[in-house]
């Protein structure tokens, strides 16, 4: 009423109201203050608005700038931050410079931390870090009756901000306040896509552990002497060959029996070394059902592993999760996905919480999920980046809830106003954005070629690499046992008398093929031998 009343001469000329309050008049000068004096640059009305000249407004200060409606506060103030270490949020410094100073900004780095620097420098204040002393962002703890982690030590004005990105929910909002929303997080779960897990160039010999490789390769040569050792006392072969192995020394036959042994494995008879010896053959048959037993495990393991993908492919959703009883799974104890999960309006949900782990230690769930059929359940972000260097990640969406995430303060500060609208302005200058960019996108199609045993492609060179080794291999061992063979010969003709020559002139006649003749009179001498084998093998099948 007063106002209604109220009629005076103003700079601009006569004021006065109308019974609403409203003035009179409808037209504004708009003036500079320079020099002492006003200069009209201007006018403004209800119906046109502001008409200007040339001349720009001039604010207090001489400045053309129109002063901010937000008052810095922060100007020359120290704050405390709350901080968790959790890559790519805010990770420590692990430099010998930095042990023990983690209160300093310098001796951290990650996504929150360039907002954090470009938030003190725009603001002109100073921060020191702090860390809650449990390590964690914050959750509701029946048993203690309080929240934990940094709500707690928002609650106890431990700390000013907490630079954590804290998933904005109804129950935190009750006692801490948010400030503007800063990207939004999606619970998604990842699992090995595990038939590319055997990356390893010696995948073949996976399906089998090295002890059992080791033990094969014992009994085979504990095959080769029993079959030597049965075949030579046997009274049927002594009656039916008396001669034929005469010529032939023990080590020889040994070694020959060997090869009949470790042919088995590869689907051969071991040509016409056959043993006479009922006994031995006995023991001969029996060798080759269990090598035939071994390579029906051995190829169904290696299939398997080969075609597991396609029963972790099975796994699409949450739903197929739970109705499956080979994949465990896991999610991280207290998190904001724990509680989507526990107040999800799909009551079966739970059960993921019942039937799962409950994980806290990222460097056991690292190995969990590369070793094990697992699945991690977690947010996407955080999950990226923690399996950024794999190659082999599966990852599906679950249908849990989108939720924001953010720094908060303690309720009714004064900072809290002016911190929010700082994180508004970077979001909307794509500054947010461009920060996410750089922590939070992780592309590994570069590094991780598609060139893994379950893919629909031929295998590539690559992953056949270990099969060629084993061949190059098996050729640097051969040529190894010829030259042991060649010195044991050398040796030999050096002690017979018959033979007039010395160690080194043996070696010098072999490799210069001088005593072709010998071998070749040797190798009649078994050719003979085999041939009549054969025949008495023949004559025992027809009898």
């Amino acid at each position: 009423e007063a106002t209604i009343k109220s009629k005076f001469e103003g700079v601009s000329g006569n004021i006065s109201f109308t019974s609403r309050g409203l003035t009179k008049r409808k037209i504004y000068e708009i003036r500079n203050f320079d020099e002492g004096q006003f200069e009209t640059i201007g006018k403004w009305s209800i119906q046109n608005g502001l008409f200007k000249n040339k001349r720009p407004v001039q604010f207090l200060g001489n400045e053309e700038t129109a002063p901010s409606s937000m008052v810095n506060t922060l100007f020359g103030k120290r704050l405390k931050l709350g901080v968790v270490d959790e890559p790519p949020y805010s990770s420590k410094n692990l430099s010998d410079e930095c042990i023990g100073k983690y209160h300093k900004p310098e001796c951290w780095y990650g996504f929150c931390i360039e907002i954090n620097n470009r938030m003190a420098e725009d603001l002109n204040f100073t921060y020191e870090l702090v860390e809650p002393p449990d390590g964690q962002y914050g959750r509701y703890n029946p048993q203690l009756g309080r929240f934990t982690g940094l709500i707690y030590e928002l609650q106890q004005r431990n700390i000013d901000v907490a630079s954590a990105l804290l998933s904005i929910n109804t129950e935190r909002s009750k006692v801490v306040d948010f400030l503007s929303h800063i990207t939004d997080v999606q619970p998604v779960s990842m699992f090995v896509n595990r038939n590319e897990a055997y990356n390893d160039k010696f995948f073949f010999l996976a399906p089998l552990s090295p002890y059992v490789w080791m033990t094969i390769l014992g009994f085979m040569m504990i095959m080769g002497i029993v079959i030597t050792f049965l075949n030579a006392f046997s009274p049927i072969r002594m009656s039916m060959q008396p001669n034929a192995e005469e010529s032939r020394s023990v080590l020889r036959r040994i070694s020959t029996n060997i090869f009949l042994a470790a042919s088995g494995f590869v689907g051969r008879e071991g040509g016409d070394q056959v043993p006479v010896s009922p006994a031995a053959r006995f023991v001969l048959v029996c060798w080759w059902f269990f090598t035939t037993t071994v390579i029906s495990m051995y190829t169904a393991n290696l299939t398997a592993s080969i075609t597991l993908e396609q029963s972790s492919s099975n796994i699409n959703s949450l739903k197929d999760l739970l109705k499956q009883q080979t994949v465990s799974w896991g999610v991280y104890e207290g998190s904001a996905t724990a509680t989507a999960i526990s107040t999800h309006k799909n009551k079966e949900y739970v059960n993921l919480l019942k039937r799962g782990n409950m994980l806290s230690n990222n460097s056991e769930v690292v190995r969990r999920v590369r070793d094990e059929p697992f699945v991690v359940i977690d947010e996407d972000i955080f999950l990226n980046y923690l399996f950024r260097d794999f190659c082999n990640m599966s990852m599906f969406f679950n249908d849990l809830p989108t939720y924001g995430i953010s720094y908060a303060v303690p309720k009714n500060v004064p900072h809290g106003k002016i911190l929010s609208l700082t994180l508004l302005r970077y979001t909307e200058l794509g500054y947010i954005e461009s920060l996410r960019n750089k922590w939070m996108e992780f592309n590994s199609e570069d590094k991780c070629p598609n060139e893994g045993l379950g893919s629909s492609k031929s295998f590539t060179v690559k992953v056949m690499s270990g099969l060629f080794t084993l061949l190059f291999a098996a050729a640097g061992v051969s040529m190894l046992l010829l030259l042991c063979e060649v010195i044991t010969y050398s040796y030999i003709k050096s002690k017979d008398k018959s033979h007039d020559v010395t160690f080194l002139g043996a070696v010098r006649d072999h490799f210069l093929c001088r005593d072709i003749g010998n071998y070749t009179q040797s190798n009649q001498t078994d050719y003979s031998e085999m041939q009549n084998m054969k025949i008495t093998n023949n004559n025992n099948s027809r009898i």
